[in-house]
């Protein structure tokens, strides 16, 4: 479907701006005004501007399945959106844990469950 095009001419401004953000952040990294943390290990990033509802977190956990099936050791890192646990913590795989998804987020207690 093709947008209307008032919608395109309201819109082009926000995309333009957005454009010149993303490569002005780039050019900072690049310069090294920014600092790129190393962290050893390759990294994947699943993501977007969609808050939710695209269906990110079946494929980190579809990523995570396949890498251990090939031999690798995959660790996720999250958010935990909705959780009160602010600490970088482990997410307990355990399901007895019933508070897991209040303290940490749903879908990091799921990531970590399956």
């Amino acid at each position: 479907m093709r947008a209307p095009p008032l919608a395109s001419a309201v819109l082009w401004p926000v995309a333009l701006g957005f454009s010149a953000v993303a490569r002005a952040r780039s050019a900072l990294y690049d310069s090294g005004w920014l600092e790129q943390l190393s962290l050893g290990a390759p990294v994947l990033s699943v993501g977007n501007l969609t808050a939710g509802g695209t269906g990110k977190t079946p494929v980190v956990e579809r990523l995570a399945r396949g890498l251990r099936a090939r031999g690798h050791r995959p660790a996720i890192v999250s958010r935990g959106y909705g959780g009160w646990q602010r600490e970088p913590s482990r997410v307990p795989s355990d399901p007895a844990r019933r508070d897991a998804p209040e303290r940490f987020g749903d879908e990091p207690t799921w990531l970590a469950r399956t």
